[in-house]
């Protein structure tokens, strides 16, 4: 395991000393600046519901909106950093050096795929806190189970980034990074197909996006943090909420987690298994 640490160092040194990331943190900075700025002008207006807290409902909703930033500046950090890692380092000449005895194939794969995840999962969780943190400065209402949503978050992130470490072993690093975004996009597609099959009240629509999201259960695992946001309130006013532009709230439970995992097991091993039998 001391060669996995060795390229995971190797790894997180070379992400936090590239250019794009750098521009990325000042942009984030700017995204949380406007985020801040814009809340402090929400008017709460008075509720015309019983029962209904309309304050509850604007934070959330807007948090929800936060979020689904987060979650795609998240899902684009983890794919830039993996989009090289086996083609494109192979075509570099990069790759040809470090693999050597008695560093093994798949400890180079664990070393940057645990580099690229560290680093995405810190910046979303970072993003995530000061979002948190910047509504409930300003609209006076926090999530009760934030933690939770975080950490559903943060493991969508982590998916994303094994299947674009499998795709890094046949793809360049331009066509990796096209491709695992059109998947991405795919789950966004899925969670608007399920938002319109429930507002339709279409079986057909939200089956279909049920299937979208074992495909793709990044997306899942957001849906579920959305609905983490919002767990504790009640009654007209957890019915009123829809947390992100594409995928509702949903309780994803255990099963989220299940599936999850033995998905990113399953992209973990052919990934190791293909890289065991390419040509360097």
């Amino acid at each position: 395991m001391r060669s996995t640490w060795v390229v995971f160092n190797y790894a997180l040194r070379e992400s936090l000393r590239r250019r794009v990331f750098h521009a990325g943190l000042v942009l984030t900075v700017v995204f949380l600046s406007l985020y801040a700025l814009g809340c402090s002008f929400v008017h709460v207006p008075e509720s015309p519901f019983p029962g209904a807290k309309v304050d509850v409902s604007v934070a959330a909703t807007i948090l929800g909106l936060a979020v689904f930033a987060t979650y795609f500046f998240g899902v684009s950090l983890a794919i830039f950093l993996t989009i090289s890692t086996v083609r494109g380092d192979a075509e570099q000449g990069v790759l040809q050096s470090l693999i050597v005895r008695p560093l093994a194939r798949w400890q180079f794969l664990l070393g940057r795929l645990l580099a690229a995840v560290a680093v995405a999962v810190v910046y979303v969780a970072i993003v995530f806190t000061a979002s948190i943190a910047i509504t409930s400065a300003t609209l006076d209402w926090a999530p009760q189970h934030a933690l939770a949503a975080g950490l559903e978050i943060s493991a969508a992130i982590a998916v994303v980034a094994v299947v674009s470490m499998l795709s890094s072993v046949y793809l360049s690093g331009v066509a990796n990074g096209i491709g695992v975004f059109m998947l991405f996009g795919a789950g966004l597609f899925g969670g608007l197909l399920g938002e319109i099959g429930d507002a339709l009240n279409s079986p057909k629509l939200e089956h279909t996006a049920t299937v979208i999201r074992y495909l793709a259960p990044f997306e899942w695992l957001y849906q579920s943090s959305l609905g983490r946001l919002i767990q504790g309130e009640g009654g007209f006013t957890r019915a009123a909420l829809r947390l992100g532009p594409f995928g509702g709230s949903i309780n994803g439970g255990t099963a989220v987690w299940l599936w999850s995992a033995a998905y990113a097991l399953v992209m973990a091993a052919a990934t190791v298994l293909a890289f065991s039998r390419r040509d360097l």
